[in-house]
């Protein structure tokens, strides 16, 4: 018979004399236990805490003690902030996504101006590339309806060009 490899383990302030023992008060099996102690997370172990550790994130100044946690204080996807943290850009996290706009066309609708005619899709309340198709077509009714929508944007104040 082998020496026991795993003895003597501390979790959460109490020692535990081998894997085995530790399993039988955490009510875990003892690969369980002996597999956290490879890893260096002991402190998880029997806490019904899975996955990867919690990671603090510093957005703009800003400390956060999850990736989750700053997804939802933004109002995005998990997977938005880990993309951003792999990428180096911890900054750009919460910020409108900058991507193609070197090629965005300026429009100006009635009394209100967008940066492209996706943002007016958005502001608007209208599906992918309706504005862009009601201009390219020239469409009368297309083009009511987006002026009517524009109207009522200016009228709320919030995007009345100076």
């Amino acid at each position: 018979m082998t020496a026991r490899r795993h003895t003597n383990l501390t979790i959460r302030g109490v020692t535990y004399r081998d894997a085995d023992h530790a399993a039988a008060k955490l009510k875990v099996h003892p690969v369980n236990v002996r597999a956290h102690a490879r890893a260096g997370t002991l402190h998880r172990c029997g806490a019904g805490k899975s996955g990867v550790e919690p990671m603090p994130v510093c957005v703009r100044g800003v400390d956060f003690e999850s990736a989750e946690a700053a997804a939802a204080h933004f109002g995005l996807h998990i997977s938005v902030v880990y993309r951003r943290l792999a990428a180096g850009r911890p900054n750009d996290i919460g910020r409108p996504n900058a991507r193609g706009q070197h090629i965005a066309k300026p429009v100006v609708i009635g009394p209100v101006s967008f940066r492209s005619m996706r943002d007016a899709d958005r502001a608007l309340g209208f599906g992918k590339d309706y504005v862009q198709k009601a201009f390219k077509r020239n469409s009368q009714s297309m083009l009511e309806r987006v002026f009517a929508a524009a109207m009522q944007y200016a009228a709320t104040s919030k995007g009345a060009r100076q």
